[in-house]
């Protein structure tokens, strides 16, 4: 999705080292001692740009994550909730960005959660602010809308 352009970058990399985390989690969990080691590694090489993340939610209530672990959890808290409603894939459209300067910007993006058969379980707002380092925008907070 990086390489079509539908999936900006640092989304891209933020969700591939959350999802290798919660697979190193779960194998560590499980005991399979040489392959969590390897998924461990893999995981924290993925990860050093997702530390820390501020997520606010509808409620307003913040969540602050200073860890890779604690990240880690978050986002499988949600996977597993999503998953439980019946959601099997996830789609995003009516992206906006805004400028905030030279360095720094707002993405907002409406999610949509699909079923197996594609039709949509819930959907929703969120905007995320990004922070220029070096010559890539990173995500550093996310704010969950109606």
């Amino acid at each position: 999705k990086v390489k079509a352009g539908s999936l900006p970058r640092d989304v891209y990399r933020r969700r591939d080292a959350v999802l290798a985390l919660s697979e190193a989690k779960g194998l560590i969990e499980e005991g399979s001692t040489i392959k969590a080691q390897e998924e461990s590694i893999e995981a924290n090489r993925l990860s050093p740009d997702l530390v820390p993340y501020l997520a606010r939610h509808v409620s307003r209530k913040p969540d602050l994550f200073t860890d890779q672990v604690a990240i880690a959890d978050y986002f499988q808290t949600i996977v597993d909730r999503y998953h439980a409603t019946g959601a099997r894939s996830c789609t995003w459209r009516d992206m906006e960005v805004v400028a905030l300067g030279r360095e720094s910007a707002l993405a907002t993006v409406t999610w949509d959660l699909l079923d197996k058969a594609g039709e949509k379980v819930s959907s929703w707002r969120e905007s995320y602010t990004l922070a220029l380092d070096g010559n890539v925008f990173r995500v550093f907070a996310s704010i969950d809308h109606a």
